[in-house]
């Protein structure tokens, strides 16, 4: 069985803030935004999911957003899919 964690999402008020911009264009420190990413990325795993799924919604859906949301979960979190790893 493939379990997969969709709680990398702008409805969880962690994330949301890590992705949320004033009207200024100003972003949370990028430090701050990694490490939200990155705990809640371990916990899930720690959990047992096999595929991390992120969704930061249409409003913050910026190429760059998604962009550093995936590089800074991919960066921890290697490929183990059963396809990659017989």
């Amino acid at each position: 069985m493939l379990t997969i964690a969709n709680n990398i999402s702008t409805r969880n008020p962690k994330v949301r803030q890590a992705f949320w911009r004033p009207k200024r264009e100003i972003w949370m420190p990028q430090q701050a935004r990694e490490r939200i990413l990155k705990e809640l990325a371990d916990r899930c795993t720690a959990a047992g999911a096999d595929v991390l799924e992120i969704n930061i919604q249409q409003y913050y859906d910026g190429p760059e957003a998604m962009e550093f949301a995936v590089n800074t979960v991919q960066g921890d979190h290697e490929d183990n899919s059963p396809d990659k790893n017989p």
